[in-house]
């Protein structure tokens, strides 16, 4: 006889993680007793033993034994100054989730969250129940925590990472974890420091550190008429010292190599491979779509230490050549992203021109044909509206948006600021482009952190190292 069958007849049902399963219409307390985290449930749990008890009888049962006239209650009940720690915990929580589910963002663990929904059947569903009151609430109050507007959060399904918080998307996600993931699960008490930044330290006085995850080191140094003799020489020069933002440094700088005629040699390749902070793509422009390249030496480039990615490739309509330039530009994209999709490598898009020329779905209708769409994506110098960014989300989950200085000209993109303040840091990167743009080096970025710092109410030092985790995930340093 199964043990399954045994369950059934002692008048229990199955659960779906566990072989323990449940009685009656208990799913909601053993779910949050037996497989999630201490405080997923936070009006209950006691922050002191880091405890759950479920129900407020026993917790003031556990205070009057445990921590009578020893603590002041704030520190014990789910108060006030507890809030914030409390969103940091779940965030943190999420992350690992996420990381498990091989996400790279929250936006992709919901996604993955209304996968589930969407598969379940009417049985499954009204085993869940609706969510409670209660629940609402307390995802009410992380969305203003979080600077969300709260009708923007719905929990079943989410619409919003912070719906991911309600007991019902976390079962969900569970059971997609092994039986180990789920045990380590429970365990889980970690702190994010990507979003709210009272429970973060300041580092004040000391140097924060940056990732320009996009720039381009070849023109750069043709800007500045420099030739390269050492690597290590003209890498200390520009990144080391800057009297533009001395509080400011780069841990980690990308350089995009995308015009073939300027492709690194291999004797220039092993030198950039030396270097412990630079990393390296390679691409095709879409300027250089009629320019001939070699695809060997792409290979061979893309086979050398230090290279994270193909790119920048895509479409950009500002470009004159009429309709043979855009044929020239589709071909060579799709070539590109053949190439990321063989090689599992991250793409870098660039997909620009006016809002009516339609370039942003070309960009998505070529991707959806060639990649999968799990494939990590970012699109670099992201210069449109939150609309659009949820059409890239829809399109690829693991997409990530790059901030560069265009988010400093309001009148040219009047909602990219918006958007840039709806989303979470862990689906951001910080970029100059430099040479171009208004950043004539990677130094240039001080002003973009301050901006997304003043929309997200954030102190700088939360916004560098959120930008920083995000560009560590993507490309997987």
């Amino acid at each position: 006889m199964s043990s399954n069958a045994m369950v059934l007849r002692a008048g229990r049902r199955e659960c779906g993680l566990c072989d323990e399963g449940y009685s009656g219409r208990a799913l909601s307390r053993h779910v949050r007793v037996i497989h999630l985290p201490w405080y997923s449930t936070p009006a209950t749990a006691c922050f002191t033993c880091w405890t759950q008890h479920l129900q407020p009888r026993r917790l003031e049962e556990h205070i009057t034994k445990h921590h009578h006239n020893t603590q002041r209650e704030q520190d014990i009940r789910f108060c006030t100054n507890q809030h914030r720690y409390w969103v940091l915990l779940m965030f943190g929580f999420l992350r690992y989730l996420a990381d498990r589910l091989d996400r790279l963002s929250l936006r992709g663990l919901v996604a993955l969250a209304c996968d589930e929904w969407d598969r379940m059947g009417v049985a499954e569903r009204a085993q869940l129940g609706p969510p409670s009151d209660t629940g609402l609430m307390l995802l009410e109050m992380a969305a203003r925590l979080h600077g969300v507007e709260p009708s923007a959060v719905q929990a079943c399904p989410p619409t919003h990472p912070i719906g991911l918080f309600h007991w019902r998307n976390l079962f969900t996600l569970l059971k997609k974890l092994s039986p180990a993931e789920r045990t380590l699960a429970q365990q889980i008490t970690q702190l994010s420091s990507l979003d709210l930044s009272q429970k973060v330290v300041d580092p004040a006085g000391s140097t924060i550190w940056v990732v320009d995850s996009h720039f381009h080191l070849d023109k750069l140094l043709d800007h500045r008429g420099r030739k390269i003799t050492t690597m290590k020489a003209c890498y200390m020069d520009l990144f080391d010292h800057s009297q533009e933002a001395p509080t400011y440094g780069v841990s980690m700088a990308v350089a995009s190599y995308a015009f073939p005629e300027a492709w690194p040699s291999a004797a220039l390749m092993r030198a950039l491979s030396r270097s412990q902070d630079l990393r390296i793509c390679i691409g095709v422009h879409p300027s250089r779509a009629r320019a001939p390249y070699s695809a060997d030496l792409l290979n061979e480039l893309l086979r050398c230490a230090g290279v994270v990615g193909v790119g920048e490739c895509g479409l950009d309509y500002t470009y004159g050549g009429g309709e043979s330039m855009r044929g020239a530009q589709h071909r060579v994209f799709r070539e590109m992203l053949r190439v990321a999709l063989m090689g599992c490598w991250p793409v870098v898009i660039h997909c620009r021109g006016e809002s009516q020329s339609g370039v942003s779905g070309d960009c998505l209708t070529i991707m959806s044909e060639v990649l999968k769409n799990s494939h990590r994506v970012y699109r670099h110098c992201f210069d449109g509206d939150a609309q659009e960014m949820a059409e890239w989300r829809g399109a690829f989950p693991n997409v990530i948006f790059g901030v560069s200085p265009v988010l400093l000209r309001n009148s040219c993109h009047p909602g990219l600021a918006e958007a840039i303040r709806c989303t979470p840091l862990d689906e951001l990167v910080l970029e100059s482009d430099a040479p171009y743009l208004t950043a004539k080096h990677p130094w240039g970025l001080a002003s973009v952190i301050s901006r997304v710092a003043q929309l997200k109410r954030l102190p700088e030092f939360v916004v560098a190292e959120g930008t920083r985790q995000t560009a560590g995930r993507f490309y997987r340093w």
